[in-house]
């Protein structure tokens, strides 16, 4: 599974230099995160709902290796690197959107299900459970 996400940098992702503001790096690939939920049909209402569980982050790297400014636009590249009885490693890669690409940052998330009760981590159901 994979989503390709495109995000054009405005005025308010960045800092003083009009380069973007470093944690605004880490919302824009929260975006690019829930837009590769919803392009794969990820039902969150039923991972709530039907099995009391909701996604937190357990672990997250992010590197830099450039970055981007005003009106430039981004495609960062989501996909599924791993997935265990209890976690979900994800890849994401942001690039400057102009041939050629561009690597502007790197990510790997980690998150576990987390019972919305006991607030433990818990055993995934099965994707094709959530669809």
């Amino acid at each position: 599974m994979e989503d390709l996400y495109e995000y054009v940098v405005s005025m308010r992702d960045t800092d003083a230099t009009g380069f973007v503001f470093h944690p605004r790096y880490l919302e824009i690939f929260t975006v690019a995160r829930e837009s590769f939920a919803f392009n794969n049909r990820i039902d969150f209402t039923t991972l709530t709902k039907d099995f009391g569980l909701h996604f937190a982050v357990y672990d997250l790297k992010i590197r830099f290796f450039r970055s981007a400014s005003i009106g430039e636009v981004l495609r960062i590249e989501t996909k599924i690197a791993k997935i265990n009885e209890s976690r979900v490693v994800l890849n994401q890669d942001m690039f400057l959107n102009e041939r050629p690409l561009k690597l502007i940052a790197k990510q790997e998330i980690t998150l576990v299900g987390v019972g919305l009760i006991d607030n433990k981590i818990k055993r995934l159901p099965k994707f094709s459970e959530i669809y």
